[in-house]
């Protein structure tokens, strides 16, 4: 008996070791031009994880995600798989090669060091996995469905895999294109089709696109249709979504499509929707930002303040962008202004929640003003806030999205 007890402890410990050693076999920081060789002598995909030492959901992927067993061992076997630390080494420069923002950033590559996929954020096993089965096909890869899509192929499930992809990397600006040039002939009935106007719902953001017109033009029809609540969600979420997200994200090298600018002023004009006030302001801040009046983009805020052009959850988006866009403009009148205008607006805040993030952006504009001391006490009263946020949730509170964006 004593010898079987023995045994099965000895089997026990055994179980346990394996299952702690099982993970991905990474190389750390190793030279990329040997691992492109690497690649290409043993034909395989490289999978690269792009993390940073203070990024959460980094750690959460390396504890919880790559020492799953169906993980590893799909990952182990299919791929070359290596890790950099994006602020550290090679990383630095391949951070900058591959235009690695948000972390974690998860990428394969060719033997050439060509991205045929990516993944920024984290997820669970199940999604990690997928998302390397996907990589290691050559024509449900991102790079595949894009060759695909731009060789003419056109049908409902390609579509439907392609904007998934650009979506899990981050190129979420093309999607509603994708999807208004695939139903953009459709009739009102076609589209009340379940299939399609889902697709709408999920990717569409322009107002302007021959789709939302249609539904615009045709409102009572989709109300009968589908139902008044869910046809007036998209209508305001799309008006909504297109000058929160879209608009104020000026990417380098942006410009103002004016007449596309014009004709969205025009329409925000003629609806009777509760949203159109958000939207003229939005277009105002962007008209602003984009003629260099950065002062300009302040007042606009301090009119939406004023009159309550802009509320509920959008309102602090709005305000963070809008700062950014000051922040980064390096007119020291306007961010002098921007300094002042979040004063105003947090004079009589007390919840933590709402604190926490303003005085961050805050610290952000007395960086750019080059008052360093200032930032790092603001930001320590960022701190402070959110500590007592957490707190006030019993430490439960929530963090939105799975991506910890750069510092």
């Amino acid at each position: 008996m004593k010898k079987l007890l023995t045994t099965l402890l000895c089997a026990i410990f055994a179980i346990s070791a394996f299952a702690q050693e099982t993970n991905i076999n990474f190389q750390e920081d190793p030279a990329f031009k040997s691992i492109l060789k690497q690649a290409k002598k043993e034909n395989k995909y490289i999978f690269m994880d792009c993390y940073t030492t203070w990024c959460g959901p980094c750690k959460m992927l390396a504890r919880n995600v790559f020492t799953k067993a169906p993980v590893a061992d799909f990952y182990n076997e299919t791929f070359i798989n290596v890790k950099y630390d994006m602020e550290k080494g090679e990383g630095i420069k391949l951070k900058e090669q591959f235009n690695v923002t948000a972390f974690p950033t998860l990428l394969w590559l060719d033997g050439e060091g060509n991205v045929v996929h990516k993944v920024v954020g984290a997820g669970n096993a199940d999604y990690v996995l997928t998302q390397g089965k996907l990589a290691a096909d050559p024509q449900t890869n991102l790079a595949g469905l894009t060759k695909r899509y731009e060789s003419g192929e056109r049908n409902s499930e390609l579509l439907s895999m392609y904007i998934d992809a650009l979506k899990v990397c981050g190129q979420s600006d093309k999607i509603n294109d994708i999807t208004v040039e695939f139903i953009e002939n459709m009739t009102a009935e076609d589209l009340t089709q379940e299939k399609y106007f889902s697709m709408v719902e999920a990717n569409v953001t322009d107002p302007l696109s021959a789709p939302m017109q249609l539904i615009y033009n045709n409102k009572p029809y989709f109300q009968r249709a589908l139902g008044a609540e869910r046809v007036n969600k998209l209508c305001d979420k799309c008006m909504q979504a297109y000058t929160t997200f879209v608009l104020p994200r000026r990417p380098e090298g942006w410009k103002l499509n004016v007449e596309h600018w014009a004709a969205l002023k025009n329409f925000y004009q003629s609806v009777d929707d509760s949203k159109a006030s958000e939207g003229l302001a939005v277009l105002e801040m962007v008209k602003c930002a984009e003629d260099g009046n950065y002062v300009g983009v302040v007042n606009v805020m301090r009119d939406v303040k004023k009159y309550n052009l802009i509320t509920g959850m959008m309102k602090p988006y709005n305000i963070m962008y809008s700062m950014e866009l000051v922040r980064h403009s390096g007119d020291q009148k306007a961010i002098a202004e921007g300094i002042k205008y979040i004063d105003e607006i947090i004079a009589s805040w007390s919840d933590p929640s709402r604190l926490m993030n303003m005085l961050e952006v805050k610290a952000r504009l007395h960086e750019a003003a080059g008052d360093t001391a200032t930032a790092s006490a603001t930001r320590q009263k960022a701190m402070e806030a959110r500590e007592e946020f957490v707190k006030m949730t019993n430490g439960r509170a929530m963090i939105i999205g799975n991506v910890t964006l750069q510092k």
